[in-house]
């Protein structure tokens, strides 16, 4: 809309002043109305340029995605897992191999001698697919001289000890009662 168009327009109104202030008033609106259309139209160009921003971004990013080789990290996870498992194997025998060392060191509770054994100290090693340890004899030799309540005992009676000799013997005596037998004994 433009000024000399309006007054045109409004030229049937003789008061020079009131011309002049409608038109005044309408350029007045009518230029709110421009800037707040030139307002929209630079959000929406902003918001296109983010939007192409974006979609640039994800298209990179397929790019990206279409060269990695899936079959070749499958296979870089199957052989980790694998490697990763056959640590467990190794582990577990190896904790076998250890149980039946202390078990043939006649140990009466294993894991809680496991516990008092320094680990670091213990080798093993591979014979035949089973594992000897080696380093316990000396750390068993040590532990049965302070906690030997941990190992059965070597030659040990059943009953207890009273001292002395205890045999079953059969007296030669006839005694048939307590005060025969004395006699016999003591005499009298």
């Amino acid at each position: 809309m433009n000024r000399k168009f309006l007054e045109e327009l409004l030229s049937v109104v003789e008061d020079e002043t009131k011309k002049k202030e409608i038109v005044d008033t309408l350029m007045a609106k009518n230029g709110e109305l421009i800037e707040s259309h030139k307002t929209e139209v630079a959000t929406l160009k902003n918001d296109l340029k983010v939007k192409d921003g974006v979609v640039d971004n994800l298209n990179n990013k397929i790019k990206e995605l279409e060269e990695v080789d899936v079959e070749a990290i499958k296979q870089e996870q199957f052989n980790l897992g694998k490697a990763e498992g056959s640590k467990e194997v190794e582990t577990f025998k190896k904790s076998i191999a250890l149980d039946k060392a202390l078990a043939n060191s006649k140990a009466k509770d294993i894991k809680l001698l496991e516990k008092l054994l320094d680990s670091e100290k213990l080798t093993y090693e591979e014979k035949d697919g089973n594992y000897i340890v080696g380093g316990l004899d000396e750390q068993l030799k040590s532990i049965k001289t302070t906690h030997d309540y941990l190992f059965e005992q070597e030659n040990q009676q059943n009953g207890f000890n009273l001292g002395g000799t205890h045999t079953n013997q059969t007296p030669n005596s006839e005694a048939q009662d307590l005060a025969s037998a004395l006699r016999e004994k003591y005499g009298n």
